[in-house]
């Protein structure tokens, strides 16, 4: 059985909570860890956070997992809170096969090109407005030299197939 992803289950972070506004200066200089309480759909939960200091001034906050880890995310699996670690849970592009790699490549490309995702079509296309030409120029080899990996790509698997 495959992990889950982070993607399809719902988590908290500490940016979301934001809580160098819950806590003054001074509170923080007399308490190392203290513990906060959300509510959401789920339930209501009471989250440890603890902060660090940071080179230049300020602090670092972090949530604190179960099993003693600072996190800036935890994800709500099977009623609780937890790192992703001890959800088992792993991110949805840990799962992609080597053979579709090529096709994301191509299709993170044509999106940062503003092209459409339609494979089938080869228009001339537009350079996106603000975008340099050098920039656009570079992400057009790179998508041709993509293009071409993805062919090569599923011209392999026809072969495997016995179809080619």
């Amino acid at each position: 059985m495959s992990k889950g992803s982070v993607e399809n289950y719902s988590f908290v972070s500490v940016k979301q909570l934001n809580p160098a506004k819950l806590c003054s200066p001074d509170y923080l200089r007399n308490n190392k860890q203290f513990i906060i309480s959300i509510s959401s759909n789920y339930g209501n939960f009471d989250l440890d956070l603890t902060h660090t200091p940071c080179n230049y001034g300020g602090v670092r906050f972090w949530l604190l997992c179960s099993c003693g880890k600072r996190c800036t995310k935890l994800y709500l699996k099977r009623g609780a809170y937890a790192c992703r670690q001890c959800q088992q849970l792993n991110y949805m592009s840990q799962q992609w096969n080597k053979s579709d790699i090529p096709l994301l490549r191509v299709r993170r490309l044509r999106n940062r090109l503003e092209w459409p995702q339609d494979l089938r079509a080869w228009p001339i296309y537009q350079k996106p407005k603000n975008m340099h030409w050098r920039t656009f120029s570079a992400l057009v080899r790179e998508l041709e030299e993509r293009e071409q990996e993805r062919l090569q790509m599923f011209i392999v698997y026809l072969k495997g197939m016995g179809i080619w």
